[in-house]
């Protein structure tokens, strides 16, 4: 099929998106959903204008709205997920935290033994750099927003939420959604 699209298209259409990525920014929403729940979401659009034109018909169709000073309930930290070392403990991989910089260590899964390494979101590069030369396999690393207070809720507003979630995430122009629902 895409023998038969002409040169030409396929050149413009590579230079419309590559303009399009250069001139976007990140946005931030500070929602306050279902059951009072915070919820920060990130976009990446030209302009705030197109975003609340998509953003905001799916905050009142969930029973959600913008709400100043919700970001002040999260932490802006980096995540490493990454494996335990072989014939290691959750005390070796500690001590390996605090030898690269991380902030914390959490053991996410008991059966993988998958990781869960926090940093400072300025050391997420070194941090994961030096967990790679201490021997663990790097799974996954990225900015997250941590919850410092968590809010929680009923069946109905969790279900509720979910619905947001899963809405805002149906949109091209949201990158992530975090909340400090438990």
């Amino acid at each position: 099929m895409a023998q038969h699209v002409p040169k030409a298209t396929v050149d413009k259409l590579l230079k419309s998106y590559k303009s399009n990525a250069e001139e976007s920014s990140e946005f931030l929403f500070e929602v306050r959903g279902p059951g009072r729940v915070g919820v920060v979401v990130e976009c990446l659009a030209r302009n705030k204008g197109t975003l609340n034109v998509k953003i905001n018909p799916i905050l009142r169709r969930c029973g959600s709205t913008q709400e100043n000073g919700i970001t002040n309930m999260f932490e802006k930290k980096g995540v490493i997920v990454t494996d335990m070392k072989k014939s290691s403990t959750i005390d070796d991989a500690e001590t390996d935290a605090i030898e690269v910089g991380a902030e914390e260590v959490n053991l996410i899964d008991e059966e993988t033994n998958t990781l869960e390494f926090i940093t400072g979101q300025n050391d997420l590069v070194i941090v994961c750099s030096e967990l790679g030369k201490s021997g663990y396999n790097c799974k996954d690393a990225s900015i997250s927003y941590i919850p410092t207070t968590e809010t929680s809720l009923n069946i109905l507003e969790a279900k509720a939420l979910e619905k947001l979630v899963d809405m805002l995430m149906q949109e091209d122009c949201v990158t992530a959604v975090h909340t400090n629902a438990v």
